[in-house]
């Protein structure tokens, strides 16, 4: 009886091969990393600008049953824009009106996935539970500068004036100021149809960098009148994204610097959709 043995001719692998293995699976990574990473940045930003769309909607719905106005903003800053949704002293402002009336589902709508400042949970809490003033992610703009002739060739005209009646639906002295009209073609003080409705907050201080921002200040998305939503390059020459679509004005500079900052990226957004600018959309 003859026997025969296996002869086992595997062999490990050598130092050389094993650290030529890690380099190549290391290189892999560093190439998937920065793709990944890339899909899930316009993921939020995609989500962000859905969410924007969604609100567009809810705002015509608004303004169908408010005789063709949109929601007013807090009486008491006097701003252009606010990203405020409740006050103690109001009630209900700006974007908040929305979910008062039920034209939203949630007021989750009202915060960005890709909010890197404000604090969704505390804000949340104090939308629902009335207990603080409450900020969401998104610039809403609610008519407080638009005119209803071209301001820059006659003297400024505005919606209309403070204690006038304008929809039945509010009755409170509070909300009977300035109106935003969706029906009819308003102006900004620079003489161009008012169109931007809302936007990505993106807030600098010279002193602390961003806050309340969104997307990093890399990208701005905004919703406009007619309800279309674009995306923006934010990009600017500062270590952070300082670009046309961002708050720059410190706090230290007063609250009519802050104002006339508003003001002007109103007015910039405004431009994008003027026959004789190009706009810098994102693909």
């Amino acid at each position: 009886m003859t026997s025969s043995r296996h002869n086992n001719n595997a062999r490990a692998f050598t130092l050389i091969e094993l650290l030529v293995v890690i380099s190549i699976i290391a290189l892999l990574i560093g190439i998937l990393l920065p793709v990944l990473g890339a899909a899930k940045f316009q993921a939020k930003v995609t989500m962000c600008s859905n969410q924007l769309h969604q609100m567009g909607i809810a705002i015509h719905a608004f303004a169908t049953d408010s005789n063709g106005y949109l929601p007013q903003g807090p009486v008491s800053t006097a701003s252009l824009a606010t990203n405020q949704v409740y006050s103690l002293a109001e009630g209900h402002v700006g974007l908040g009106f929305l979910e008062l009336g039920d034209y939203v589902e949630s007021p989750e709508i009202f915060y960005c996935a890709d909010d890197n400042e404000t604090d969704i949970a505390t804000e949340m809490n104090n939308f629902e539970t009335q207990t603080d003033d409450a900020y969401c992610s998104y610039l809403y703009r609610h008519g407080d500068e638009v005119f209803h002739t071209d301001p820059t060739g006659g003297t400024p005209n505005n919606i209309a004036t403070p204690g006038t009646d304008l929809f039945s639906s509010f009755t409170n002295a509070v909300n009977q100021r300035y109106r935003f009209p969706i029906d009819r073609p308003v102006y900004n003080s620079s003489g161009m149809q008012a169109t931007a409705v809302a936007a990505d907050m993106n807030s600098l201080s010279e002193n602390v960098g961003p806050i309340r921002t969104n997307h990093s200040n890399r990208v701005v998305s905004a919703l406009f009148l007619d309800g279309h939503v674009n995306t923006f390059n934010n990009s600017g020459t500062e270590g952070f994204s300082d670009g046309p679509y961002s708050l720059q004005s410190d706090v230290a500079a007063g609250y009519a610097a802050i104002l006339a900052a508003i003001d002007q990226l109103i007015i910039n957004l405004d431009a994008t959709q003027s026959p004789s600018q190009t706009s810098s959309e994102t693909p």
